[in-house]
Formats: structure tokens, sequence, C-alpha cells
């Protein structure tokens, strides 16, 4: 199986700049080799490997965000996720 090194990064970014007042961005990059599923208040959307998509997310929101690696490659982690 091949390693991707990471087959999404997730950055949640609390800047009101680009989002609308009471929401932040949420910017999901899913690179080659699989997708990821964002899910925000029970509405799911999936980032296909090779794109990026950005998410209004309201303040206090709960955010799932799920990896599914396509077939010969493994999910290896999460890149830009705030700890």
């Amino acid at each position: 199986m091949r390693s991707a090194a990471a087959i999404a990064a997730a950055v949640l970014l609390a800047t009101k700049k680009r989002a609308p007042p009471g929401y932040s961005t949420l910017t999901v990059t899913a690179t080659q080799g699989g997708s990821v599923t964002v899910t925000i208040g029970g509405q799911s959307w999936t980032v296909q490997g090779g794109y990026s998509q950005e998410f209004h997310v309201p303040i206090g929101a709960t955010v799932t965000l799920a990896a599914t690696p396509e077939s010969g490659y493994v999910f290896a982690g999460w890149q830009g996720v705030p700890s």
C-alpha cells in the first residue's frame, strides 16, 4: 500500500474578513489518494482528492471531518489542525 503523507489538511481560520459576522472560515484540502467528508450541522459535503473547499461555519457549531482513502492508500493523518 502507498502511504499518503496526509490525505487531508484542515485549517480553521477565525477571521471575519473572509466570513460573514458570526462565522469562521474552514478550508479543507484533500490530497490525491482519498477524499474528506465534512459535516456541519447535519449537512455533509465531500471534498475529492486534489481539491479544496471553503466552508463558512457558524461559531460554536460542531464540525466533523472523515477521511476516506482510496484503494491502495492509507490515511496518514491531519495537517494544520490546531491542537
